[in-house]
């Protein structure tokens, strides 16, 4: 029984620990990549809501509103894809990792804790 006792505990502390460092070697990571990609897409959106005031207030004549209206087209031809991908990977990012890493860092806890008790049953039966 002790040493049973003692090695379910060791185990235990072993998986309990993993359940920690989830956050560590995975959740972080995966919450930086989603801060990057939310900086470029602001970025993205400056520089686009820039050049659309900037083309929208180009002079009259030379340029018409017909001509106006092709550039604006080409340059939302150009921004839209690319806002649309880092919003994607925002939503990539984002889907259930907050929950994820508190319910392994919960298990975690709790497994360690009963890791101990157990070695510590097995330490003095």
């Amino acid at each position: 029984m002790r040493a049973i006792c003692t090695i379910a505990g060791l185990v235990l502390g072993i998986v309990g620990a993993w359940g920690l460092a989830y956050e560590i070697l995975w959740g972080f990571p995966r919450r930086n990549k989603k801060e990057t990609h939310e900086s470029r897409l602001n970025s993205l959106r400056e520089s686009a809501s820039y050049l659309e005031n900037s083309i929208r207030n180009y002079p009259r004549p030379p340029y018409d509103d017909e001509e106006i209206e092709r550039i604006l087209k080409e340059l939302h031809d150009h921004y839209d894809p690319m806002i649309r991908k880092e919003e994607d990977k925002i939503a990539e990012y984002s889907i259930g990792h907050r929950e994820r890493s508190f319910n392994r860092a919960l298990l975690g806890i709790a497994l360690l804790t009963l890791g101990f008790i157990l070695q510590i049953i097995g330490a003095i039966h």
